[in-house]
């Protein structure tokens, strides 16, 4: 009798062996990269009213809120993507390995994940939106928001920004944190549930209603589930990289938060919808990709050059355990 897989047996799989084995080396030091991002992560707020201040232009009329809060959102973005550098470097000096192994593993297919993430965040959350619109155009609640002056200057800086920002998160917490911490503890719990908790955590809003932060965490935290199975499917970050950046970019630049700064180049505004739907829609996201990458049937699978996982009865009775292999 073939027993399901015990949790630690996922780290058996080989493409995520090879992702791994540049982090078996040094011992991990988990406060350091800890320290060093929220430190550069809070040092992007500390500043924020002096630089609005400084930004505004009187001489813009109504639209200087919407400029300024352009400015700061393209500045705070690179802001958060320079942590990549860090990680880079503690990849060099801390642990003597090279900084592409924080991306991607020998064989894995990077550019083509890459490709997909963002092809399927475009189908499963852009496709509902823009039929809706083409269809009903803005409904109750969504606003057409008029573009501001220099838009088409600040609109390519945000697009270019945000991949920054988001390979930097993803570069941290399904980069550097996953491998250190899956190389000592083989636990998904630990590897990828706790990097997960934290990309959650960072995403705080203090000026936000505890209940809807509450929301806000978890979505980010299925999320960061979601980016974590795509990294150990394939055996780097490509995927998660493009899902991440994709819906950075719907959010920032086509269908923003009303309310938000962050929304001041969106083309649209939407209330801010922190409830049920918004985990409905993440836990969707995350069976959709399993489809992707698991269905027998699916090209995504074949491009990817990702093999079926086959239960395999384990070579010692005693031990009882099935386990994972490409």
């Amino acid at each position: 009798m073939i027993r399901p897989p015990r949790p630690r047996a996922l780290i058996r799989y080989r493409p995520f062996l090879a992702y791994l084995r540049p982090a078996r080396r040094p011992r991990f030091h988990p406060l350091i990269p800890i320290a060093l991002a929220y430190a550069v992560y809070l040092l992007s707020f500390s500043h924020h009213d002096a630089l609005y201040f400084w930004l505004y232009d009187p001489h813009l009329g109504e639209l200087a809120p919407r400029i300024v809060d352009a400015e700061l959102t393209i500045l705070w973005l690179l802001v958060i993507g320079s942590e990549i550098v860090i990680f880079a470097l503690l990849a060099r000096l801390l642990h003597r390995r090279k900084a592409l192994s924080l991306f991607t593993s020998p064989g894995a297919r990077f550019w083509r994940g890459t490709a997909l993430g963002a092809l399927s965040a475009l189908i499963f959350f852009g496709a509902p939106a823009l039929l809706d619109l083409l269809i009903h155009g803005p409904g109750e609640g969504l606003e057409v928001q008029p573009l501001i002056a220099g838009a088409a200057l600040y609109m390519p800086l945000l697009a270019l920004a945000v991949i920054f920002q988001a390979s930097s998160e993803e570069v941290m917490f399904r980069g550097y944190l996953l491998q250190q911490i899956a190389a000592r503890w083989p636990n998904p719990i630990a590897w990828a549930v706790l990097p997960s908790l934290g990309f959650g955590l960072m995403h705080i809003d203090p000026y936000m209603p505890a209940t809807d932060n509450l929301f806000y965490i978890a979505s980010t935290l299925i999320f960061g589930l979601t980016a974590s199975y795509a990294t150990w499917r394939t055996g780097a970050l490509g995927l998660a990289i493009g899902m991440h950046v994709t819906g950075n970019w719907m959010a920032f630049l086509w269908i923003g938060e009303a309310g938000d700064p962050g929304s001041s180049l969106a083309l649209y505004l939407a209330p801010p919808a922190y409830d049920l739907s918004l985990l409905a829609w993440e836990l969707g996201y995350f069976g959709f990709l399993i489809l992707l990458l698991e269905s027998p049937a699916s090209p995504a699978r074949r491009w990817l050059g990702l093999t079926p996982l086959r239960l395999r009865r384990s070579p010692f009775p005693n031990r009882g355990a099935g386990r994972i292999s490409p």
